[in-house]
């Protein structure tokens, strides 16, 4: 769930451009910049707009945000347990027609396995059905911890690469070399590093509600692999 799970999987702004991924499941994942995501999330947040502050954002948007995600979850799940039980009828045909004569094979195969393995695709289609409910229906609830800490390092991360890029517009690509020695206005620094802020404060929410559906994708996907 975590490499093919994704409807869309995002990428930073400054490693690829937006394409269609290729996927040997054929789930259709497409991949997408995090700023054409964010517009898109913006579009949504607009739409469907309640009582929010500036630079807040409705909590319900999470849920759509990762009922969408998590699409490819169901031909997942169902292309890999159809695979089992081919791989299993493959393997008792197999058997039977080694330690049994044609017939006695093709009789055990009618009257007792196929009947049985439809009986256990039955209960496993059932089964299916019944796990993934939860994450197509329901609004997003979790009281674990590792949701806000996730949250905060993918925020970090994303703060720390717009410093860099200040910081390289700053002082060139020779500070990534090593030792650099520069005279600097630290006024002047500090003006450069406020200004990377976002001031478009729905665009500001769309980022923060991508980030919080990520950490939460993450957390549902690990219980699902």
């Amino acid at each position: 769930m975590q490499k093919k799970g994704h409807s869309v999987i995002i990428v930073e702004d400054n490693d690829q451009h937006d394409d269609e991924c290729p996927n040997e499941y054929g789930n259709g994942q497409s991949k997408m910049s995090r700023s054409h995501y964010a517009d898109k999330v913006k579009d949504l947040m607009i739409r469907t707009r309640g009582c929010e502050l500036p630079g807040t954002y409705n909590p319900l948007v999470v849920g759509e945000l990762f009922i969408e995600q998590c699409k490819p979850w169901e031909s997942l799940v169902r292309r890999f347990t159809s695979n089992v039980l081919d791989a299993a009828l493959f393997a008792i045909n197999s058997a039977l027609h080694h330690a049994t004569d044609e017939n006695t094979a093709v009789s055990l195969l009618h009257e007792i396995i196929n009947p049985k393995l439809y009986d256990l695709r039955q209960a496993l289609e059932k089964k299916i059905a019944e796990v993934l409910e939860p994450h197509k229906s329901r609004h997003p609830i979790t009281y674990n911890h590792y949701l806000t800490e996730n949250v905060q390092k993918a925020q970090a991360q994303r703060r720390r690469r717009q410093l860099k890029g200040v910081l390289q517009r700053i002082f060139g690509q020779k500070l990534l070399q090593g030792e650099y020695r520069y005279e600097l206005d630290v006024n002047e620094l500090l003006s450069q590093l406020v200004e990377t802020t976002e001031a478009d404060m729905d665009r500001y929410a769309s980022y923060a509600a991508i980030d919080v559906m990520e950490a939460y994708y993450k957390l549902r996907a690990c219980n699902m692999d």
